[in-house]
């Protein structure tokens, strides 16, 4: 479609949507409450996207933010939850601006997606940008951890605590930091099997090891859970993706990483109270914070038990518990917040990343590394989701709706050449 349209109409949407994309980790950079400058600059590439494309063909239009939107029915009945459970918010602006942020994420981010990358290339530009913005948050708490230098001079907010040797930046929780580091390792790891030059392999691995080092001291347990799934994942899936790539050479990458962290973690008597918050993952009971979780969980589905269809109210399901916390599960957290209709359709959406993601794996990521990466990215994604108290940070979860664009750009293209072999 966007080939009718004269490419240099096109620059100006795209120059603002690799800016959205360069901007995202900075969930603090704010206008107004939750609206960041990455959010102002996805909306004005939409905006111009939709003023250039609508006079040309507005049915095309229309059918691709309508109908081949695969989360458009999950979206419709998530708003018949949010709306049936509003008249019970404490604070409806709050519930208000909470369902914006989903609209805005899967109703003109991920069409916008979808109307203006037509290539690969255009793909990887994204996850390029997002990389190295992320990257240079890694750098700026690794150095702040070791040396106590702030290089971003208070810009980046980078704070030490939550109880231990755990650190953070923007503001956000170290939960959240954490998962916003982790999404670029996978990244990162394509890349360098991507990448013919050794010296730029070389930057690579440094960068992944900084991460490793951030997503460790964010003391983020579910973090740690989602890395090893990727751990687990990784080496499996670029062999499919590659067949004649040796798993000998993936094992001694990955132990290589895996040794100058431990060893490092290791050596630091600072680092024992992240050692000691890891080791409750098998022992709950000795965790006062899980044993919070498993209380938050048990209040979440008495609630639902007595209020199964209409919620307390999105955003305000945390102002019922005893903690003042919400429940650490975003699938629980919907259901008592808007009821089940609202549960269904959110749960949709978790199910069509992880289809995609099968799909993906079936195909044998059409042998595209960097696609194999994104799979990867997603999976942890929804990993590290079912431990958080809300999942609609646009940073988490734009670069898995980039993957599903990805993904069916790849199979189209696939197909197209298996017609032209046919025919």
């Amino acid at each position: 479609m966007l080939n009718d349209i004269k490419k240099n109409v096109l620059v100006f949407p795209k120059l603002l949507m690799y800016l959205g994309f360069l901007l995202l980790p900075f969930l603090f950079l704010k206008l107004y409450k939750n609206l960041t400058i990455s959010d102002i600059f996805f909306t004005f590439s939409f905006i111009f996207l939709s003023l250039i494309i609508i006079p040309v063909n507005m049915k095309y239009y229309f059918h691709s933010i309508g109908i081949n939107n695969i989360f458009l029915f999950p979206i419709c009945l998530m708003g018949i939850g949010f709306l049936f459970s509003l008249p019970n918010s404490f604070f409806p602006i709050e519930s208000l601006t909470a369902f914006s942020q989903v609209i805005f994420i899967f109703c003109i981010v991920y069409p916008l997606l979808t109307l203006l990358i037509e290539t690969p290339d255009m793909v990887n530009k994204c996850m390029t940008l997002l990389a190295i913005s992320t990257s240079i948050i890694a750098i700026a708490i690794l150095m702040f951890s070791i040396f106590g230098i702030d290089l971003s001079a208070g810009l980046l907010l980078l704070e030490k605590g939550w109880g231990g040797h755990r650190f953070s930046f923007g503001g956000l929780e170290p939960n959240v930091a954490g998962r916003i580091v982790l999404q670029i390792i996978p990244i990162f790891c394509s890349f360098i099997f991507l990448i013919r030059l050794k010296w730029v392999k070389i930057i690579y691995f440094i960068i992944i090891l900084m991460s490793l080092y951030v997503v460790i001291t964010t003391g983020s347990r579910s973090c740690l859970l989602a890395l090893l799934c990727g751990i687990i994942l990784f080496p499996n899936f670029l062999k499919k993706a590659k067949p004649t790539i040796s798993l000998v050479k993936v094992y001694c990458f990955m132990g290589l990483l895996a040794t100058i962290v431990g060893f490092y973690f290791i050596k630091k008597i600072e680092f024992t109270d992240l050692i000691e918050r890891y080791t409750t993952i098998f022992s709950i009971k000795s965790s006062y914070s899980s044993l919070q979780r498993m209380n938050l969980i048990d209040q979440a589905i008495e609630y639902i038990v007595k209020h199964p269809f209409i919620g307390a109210g999105f955003e305000n399901f945390y102002l019922l518990t005893d903690e003042k916390i919400n429940v650490h599960n975003p699938i629980l957290a919907i259901w008592a917040e808007n009821g089940m209709i609202a549960m269904i359709g959110f749960f949709l959406i978790y199910l069509n990343i992880i289809v995609i993601c099968i799909r993906s794996w079936q195909n044998n990521f059409f042998g595209d590394i960097l696609l194999m990466g994104m799979t990867i990215m997603a999976i942890v994604m929804v990993v590290g989701d079912m431990f958080m108290a809300n999942s609609y940070k646009r940073i988490l979860w734009v670069p898995s709706l980039l993957f599903i664009h990805y993904y069916n750009l790849l199979k189209d293209k696939n197909f197209k050449i298996k017609d032209l072999i046919l025919t």
